[in-house]
């Protein structure tokens, strides 16, 4: 098992040594991904098939909130759900675990939730958040060994915090802070960008 960050921390130096050049350590880093998928053959290729068919999309105002999993909370949801009006673009994601609920919302679908709650139901509230959309039109994707890795990679490489991260059958959603919003959709949408270009290329 091999951090492949702290691997390019570890071999900066000696890297720039034989190259007798200064060398980035996201380029690095790129190549140390590659090459350990060079084993699964074809993988590296299928991957930049199934990212050039990515469309991308941004919103900001988003609130991730988590709750504990109860009858109240459940009864709560089942309000809400109906106060919620879709074609002005208010904004309800549920996702149920084991023993909490998370709610993903915008700010007035949130003011009202809290309306509906007691306090002591809310686990934790991340405000002020962006919410980058990854839709994909092969089903593959998420079958593709390193489909959801190759994005957080980018996030990790360049010290974007991941606050929240859910999938469906054919969308990707990442939460980060709107300070990050930006900058995260331009990484995501350049990667895309190479990969439609050099699937074009072929």
């Amino acid at each position: 098992i091999v951090n492949f960050s702290a691997l390019t921390r570890e071999i900066k130096t000696d890297v720039e040594k034989i190259c007798k050049r200064k060398v980035s350590s996201e380029a690095i880093l790129v190549a140390l991904t590659k090459q350990s998928l060079v084993k699964h053959s074809g993988l590296v290729e299928q991957l930049e098939k199934l990212v050039s068919g990515i469309d991308i999309s941004m919103r900001s105002g988003v609130v991730d909130v988590c709750l504990a999993r109860n009858a109240e909370v459940y009864s709560a949801l089942s309000s809400l759900s109906k106060q919620v009006d879709w074609s002005r673009g208010e904004l309800l994601c549920i996702i149920q675990c084991t023993g909490e609920m998370a709610v993903i919302a915008d700010h007035l679908t949130h003011k009202k939730l809290l309306g509906l709650i007691a306090p002591e139901n809310v686990i934790y509230s991340s405000t002020n958040l962006s919410m980058i959309s990854l839709r994909y039109s092969s089903e593959e994707f998420l079958s593709c060994p390193g489909g959801i890795n190759f994005f957080t990679q980018l996030l990790v490489r360049h010290g974007v915090n991941l606050i929240d991260v859910e999938t469906a059958f054919k969308e990707l959603d990442f939460l980060v802070d709107e300070k990050d919003g930006p900058r995260t959709y331009s990484l995501f949408s350049e990667a895309i960008r190479k990969a439609r270009q050099k699937t074009k290329n072929g």
